[in-house]
């Protein structure tokens, strides 16, 4: 096993044996019921072995789908005019940092479908990536926005397509990093921007056990900043730490919804505008096509399952 970010081999010990319970505010949980390891090279952290096709079979197929929207609505942290804020700054960030217009937008959604429609403006257009497949994007948007499937992009006809790409509270979801930013390159134009916002978990995880719901993958700014040096297609614009901060969150065990704070020293989001400098659209050498990582994931599937219905009786 090499460390999804930076290749290296070197592994810290199992983190599980590691999280001290002390004080904590929080309710530990293990979604996908596997270990985490920390790279002592770039100090990434990570669940081990959960495979694309796992999340693929579990997270998305069996899961997600056959949630209605008040499952939806209890797994969330904040209601939908927080998330719709989140989105209009998300925006406006972009936008900012940005030096050209930015006229054909994707954004590759995690249940927020329905909010997507906050980064439409005069003269743009807007596709969307939904991850889950029953939700649906805002009436409002609706004659406005194209819905993509992910085999989409993987057509021809997508590449170089747009000015913008938005991976917003994504990347944590996912395995192989690598290859959604080198997906990313593949879709921008030469030039364009990349906006990244995922949450600074990496001591959360490794120092009490606390991470999201199905959160696989665990960054902090240095192994963010890392990846992108790595996978070598982007210049690093702006990278900022935001909202709330992880030491008010540690004291109070509150999740406060503060978008609007701008950049704070330890601040519980990461956002980062990328520029696509230098285009690469070989994604397939960074997809994971090993044999023996398939058979894992398929004896994993039943199991996997069961912890996510096991989830769900929890929240309710």
């Amino acid at each position: 096993m090499r460390c999804p970010v930076c290749g290296s081999s070197q592994f810290s010990p199992r983190v599980d044996d590691l999280i001290d319970l002390d004080n904590l505010n929080f309710k530990v949980h293990s979604t996908f019921g596997v270990e985490l390891v920390k790279c002592r090279e770039c100090e990434f952290l990570f669940a081990a072995h959960v495979h694309e096709k796992t999340l693929e079979k579990c997270y998305r197929d069996l899961g997600l789908q056959a949630m209605d929207n008040a499952d939806l609505t209890a797994l969330r942290v904040y209601t939908a005019e927080e998330r719709r804020e989140i989105c209009r700054q998300q925006l406006e960030f972009l936008s900012h940092h940005a030096d050209c217009p930015l006229d054909r937008r994707l954004v590759f959604a995690m249940g927020r479908a329905d909010v997507a429609g906050e980064f439409i403006d005069e003269g743009a257009s807007l596709a969307i990536v939904e991850m889950v497949p029953s939700l649906e994007v805002d009436d409002r948007y609706a004659d406005r926005i194209t819905r993509f499937a992910e085999s989409d992009l993987n057509d021809e006809s997508s590449v170089s397509a747009f000015d913008a790409v938005a991976l917003s509270n994504v990347m944590e979801r996912l395995p192989n990093p690598k290859f959604q930013l080198r997906r990313a390159s593949r879709l921008l134009e030469e030039g364009g921007f990349l906006l990244i916002e995922l949450p600074d978990e990496m001591m959360l995880a490794e120092t009490y056990g606390y991470y999201g719901i199905h959160h696989i993958s665990f960054f902090s700014p240095k192994s963010l900043r890392r990846l992108v040096e790595d996978e070598g297609s982007f210049d690093v614009v702006v990278m900022n730490s935001c909202n709330q901060s992880l030491s008010d969150l540690l004291r109070t065990g509150e999740f406060k919804n503060q978008v609007r704070s701008g950049p704070v020293d330890d601040g519980r989001v990461i956002q980062a505008v990328l520029r696509n400098t230098r285009p690469n659209s070989d994604v397939m050498s960074l997809a994971n096509n090993d044999p023996e990582d398939h058979l894992y994931a398929l004896g994993m599937h039943c199991m996997l399952l069961n912890i996510h219905l096991q989830n769900l009786g929890q929240q309710g």
